[in-house]
């Protein structure tokens, strides 16, 4: 197991940003997951995915859910640019809406926003635990702690980590096995844009993340740009338990 134990607690971390059009308002969005991509020669870039939440008119007296009814989800980089994601739930067609840090974006009530602030409060992870083999597994699972994942893996020329809370893991009862569901993830494989208009939020898109051993996984994003396509990586996947 790798001697460098996490440090963020993702379900104690949120994401603020505040605009100003029709009103001056600051969202607070929890955050899911974590991205992390090393290339030779570059600065790491470190992102961020939001929950996602239901998109709404904001502060009316009625009509707060929006039509056509869509999740409406972030990625973002603290203090530099973000990603706007908006998927329709009766066709999955998925829109997106990126800026950086003092630009002006289109809204759903057509009065352009100025996006004032970007800002990532990460939570600091107490009392982290690494998990290793299926007797460790299972008795932090049926036992209810609380686990985080670590994934890292290469994707074209970059080293990628992925970290996320660990909501869904299956145990078995008739032999020493057990999966990992991770979701969602904020993965480095979205391709249309990606480079064009120069924004590394671009390049990056939610999805799911899939194991059952220490060294692959399977992944997939959920088609924002196109079909969800699962990969096979060789990976290295660590479990830990977090106060």
């Amino acid at each position: 197991m790798s001697l460098t134990l996490p440090t963020v607690d993702l379900l104690h971390s949120w994401f603020f940003f505040r605009t100003t059009s029709t009103f001056d308002h600051t969202p607070r969005m929890q955050l899911a997951a974590s991205c992390r991509v090393e290339r030779p020669g570059e600065p790491p870039v470190v992102a961020h995915l939001s929950h996602p939440c239901i998109a709404e008119t904001m502060y009316a007296d009625a009509g707060l859910i929006q039509e056509p009814v869509a999740q409406f989800t972030a990625i973002v980089i603290g203090e530099q640019e973000l990603a706007f994601l908006r998927r329709t739930v009766d066709d999955a067609r998925e829109t997106r809406s990126t800026i950086r840090l003092g630009d002006r974006m289109p809204t759903h009530s057509g009065v352009p926003a100025t996006m004032l602030e970007i800002r990532v409060a990460l939570g600091g992870a107490r009392g982290v635990r690494p998990l290793e083999g299926y007797d460790a597994i299972r008795e932090a699972t049926l036992g209810g702690a609380r686990i985080t994942g670590r994934t890292r893996f290469a994707w074209q020329d970059a080293a990628v980590t992925l970290e996320y809370p660990v909501t869904t893991i299956n145990v078995s009862n008739d032999r020493e096995a057990w999966q990992v569901d991770a979701g969602p993830v904020l993965l480095p494989t979205r391709s249309a844009g990606a480079a064009a208009d120069g924004f590394a939020v671009d390049a990056l898109e939610p999805g799911y993340l899939v194991y059952n051993g220490p060294d692959w996984a399977e992944l997939t994003s959920l088609g924002g740009d196109g079909r969800a396509r699962p990969v096979r990586v060789d990976a290295t996947n660590e479990l830990f338990t977090i106060d």
